[in-house]
């Protein structure tokens, strides 16, 4: 009994290695650095989303995480090589009108742009009007439609930093009046930092979206099986306790 055992073992062993020879390599290229979706060295939920995406393919994908900068990541998916993915972007962030290029997947989950001020001086947001004479906290080489406009015109003084956690963290302390952040990124931050209650939230978003994984159509038979098992996560336990552990919305 104890030889069919260690057979049993080493043949599964085999079948997983040859799964695992012949899966499909898929790169995840993302500008979204900080957490929930980095949270450290190999992990956050982007880190998550790969290891879903190689568990659930059966064997079919071996997928990886690179993070670089939108600039970086913005070349790479427009080279003609790029036959990889970038996760968590909203369904119009790469230009393809004809959707020729890209497939755009399921959504993930739904997230929302909150505006965050000050507690001394609550902001609720009507557009960007709604900021003026105020300090708002930008993050460095970061475009604020609506608001660079009025920040060009002496209206809103805007003071930028390396993250979106620094601003956060400067509204807690009142350094800064305002600031523009995901709420998937309050939602994890505020309570790892000790900040919950230390800060409003206006009740009307800046704006409201869903997060999607776009992958190249170089590679047809790849997207189609991404896109496969990204249509089965809203219905999976496992993926909504991935959300869960993250302070995610679910669908």
């Amino acid at each position: 009994m104890t030889g069919f055992k260690t057979f049993a073992a080493l043949a599964g062993a085999f079948v997983l290695s040859m799964a695992s020879a012949f899966a499909a390599d898929l790169t995840l290229y993302t500008y979204h650095s900080e957490p929930p979706f980095v949270t450290g060295d190999g992990r956050g939920l982007t880190y998550e989303l790969a290891d879903y995406l190689t568990k659930k393919s059966n064997g079919a994908l071996s997928v990886k995480v690179s993070v670089m900068s939108r600039a970086q990541v913005d070349e790479a998916v427009a080279s003609a090589d790029f036959r990889d993915a970038v996760p968590w972007v909203g369904p119009t962030r790469f230009r393809d009108k004809d959707k020729t290029t890209y497939s755009v997947s399921d959504a993930i989950f739904p997230d929302e742009n909150l505006v965050i001020s000050t507690l001394a001086r609550k902001v609720e947001y009507t557009g960007p009007e709604s900021l003026k004479g105020m300090t708002f906290g930008g993050v460095l080489e970061r475009n604020y439609a609506g608001i660079d406009e009025l920040v060009k015109a002496g209206q809103i003084d805007r003071q930028d930093s390396q993250s979106e956690e620094v601003n956060l963290k400067k509204i807690a302390a009142g350094r800064i009046d305002a600031t523009l952040l995901p709420g998937s990124v309050v939602r994890f931050l505020a309570p790892q930092l000790g900040i919950e209650g230390r800060f409003h939230a206006s009740a009307t978003p800046q704006g409201s979206y869903t997060r999607h994984l776009l992958v190249a159509k170089r590679n047809p038979k790849l997207a189609k099986q991404v896109n496969a098992v990204i249509a089965e996560m809203k219905s999976d336990p496992d993926w909504q306790e991935v959300l869960k552990k993250y302070h995610v919305k679910a669908n």
